[in-house]
């Protein structure tokens, strides 16, 4: 009885595995491209197609393979100077999600920051100040879904059946109020600033993964709205490496620590 179920429940556990690693490398293609992390996703996205190939569906696969080729055919420094008219300073094309109307967001980009800063807070999430950023950038939103799967699988793993419904529940939640509304933003943003490859791309890939993962939680989530003036954004462009604005303003940096779940 025991080898029946720990047959049943290995192939769940690397399938819940295989959608972290996947999450975690598109949040890896959405920050800022230096040579160190240039080199770490053109690998990686390799090594993705290569063993994960089988198990995707062909909307995803088409997706990833378009992605990979555009990352290695674009030049880095152009990739880089594209990343900063995109998404640093006061950008065309946000990539914090208080930046976007929504219905749900009445009480401000405060709330919804709190909110986010809450999932991540119950889940061990530490606050540091080396590699600062806001709770509700795209980049780190798809980092703490990876991470909550992976908690996800090591809990399904042991048989710890209360720590599984608790992540799976906070899984459906942060999934439906965060960062399932991002489908479609991002790829409609770039598209009317006509941006250069590989950015389109991975906005393509991830709007096939993310409606993968609503269909696979059962969820239709409100998508987030048009753009709107962020106070919480610097006027300034300011490069990555050379400190942040929010840290200027006094936000509250976000720095994942990696711990075991």
């Amino acid at each position: 009885m025991v080898s029946q179920q720990a047959d049943t429940t290995e192939p769940r556990v690397q399938d819940i595995l295989n959608r972290s690693r996947r999450f975690g490398l598109l949040a890896d293609t959405l920050t800022y491209p230096d040579g160190e992390q240039w080199q770490a996703v053109s690998a990686d996205l390799a090594l993705m197609l290569e063993t994960h190939a089988p198990m995707l569906s062909e909307g995803e696969r088409a997706a990833a393979e378009g992605l990979a080729r555009a990352w290695q055919e674009s030049d880095e420094e152009a990739v880089r100077a594209e990343y900063g008219r995109l998404f640093l300073g006061q950008t065309p094309c946000s990539l914090h999600e208080a930046s976007y109307s929504s219905a749900r967001n009445l009480a401000g980009p405060s709330a919804a920051i709190a909110d986010i800063s809450g999932f991540y807070l119950a889940f061990g999430v530490d606050i540091r100040d080396d590699s600062p950023e806001r709770p509700d950038h795209l980049p780190t939103e798809l980092e703490f879904y990876a991470t909550l799967l992976v908690k996800e699988a090591y809990a399904l793993f042991n048989g710890w059946h209360e720590e599984h419904e608790i992540t799976v529940e906070a899984a459906r939640q942060f999934l439906g109020d965060h960062l399932g509304r991002w489908r479609g933003v991002l790829s409609a943003r770039l598209g009317s600033l006509d941006a250069c490859r590989p950015y389109p791309e991975i906005a393509g890939w991830l709007d096939v993964i993310l409606e993968s993962e609503c269909d696979l939680r059962q969820l239709v989530p409100e998508p987030l709205g048009d753009m709107v003036s962020d106070p919480m954004q610097s006027d300034a462009l300011i490069c990555p490496h050379a400190g942040s604005p929010d840290t200027a303003q006094g936000h509250q940096p976000l720095h994942f620590m990696r711990h075991e779940p």
